[in-house]
């Protein structure tokens, strides 16, 4: 369930643990398709068979489709209230921890880190960490940054 907080409590909200979300699980299907929208179709990702002959437990999940899942989970753990719109601003501080092979179950954790308050708005900053099949160290960490509209 989802942290609730008005858009005005947003600025005194650092620190605020907003949980892990549900996870997902990434298919090969999955991998395919991605690998034929950014046209990253290295054998790692689209080959099971030359990863298993390369020692690999068989193909890895690109790691900007771990990362795209960021937007997915945000609904998941924090609902603004009286927002009239949330924009993605971007993320900073970006870092692949670990790989991660298909099939595996990815879900998100995220932290409040800071608030800055805007004459149209609240640019939220949320230090957010991706892990598959529960594993207690991440695969991916960022900073998810937020714009909450008036």
């Amino acid at each position: 369930m989802a942290v609730r907080l008005p858009i005005d409590e947003l600025a005194g909200s650092a620190g605020l643990d907003l949980g892990r979300s549900s996870a997902v699980v990434i298919t090969q299907a999955d991998v395919d398709d991605f690998a034929r929208l950014s046209g990253d179709d290295q054998w790692i990702h689209v080959d099971p068979e030359r990863a298993v002959r390369e020692g690999l437990p068989g193909t890895i999940v690109h790691g900007f489709l771990t990362l795209s899942l960021v937007g997915r989970f945000w609904g998941e753990l924090l609902e603004v209230t009286g927002a009239s719109q949330a924009v993605n601003y971007g993320l900073d501080r970006v870092r692949f921890l670990g790989r991660v092979p298909v099939g595996s179950a990815i879900s998100m954790s995220a932290t409040v880190v800071g608030a800055e308050t805007r004459s149209d708005g609240v640019r939220l900053a949320t230090e957010v960490a991706l892990f598959a099949d529960d594993g207690a160290a991440p695969v991916a960490v960022a900073t998810s940054l937020v714009l909450f509209l008036n």
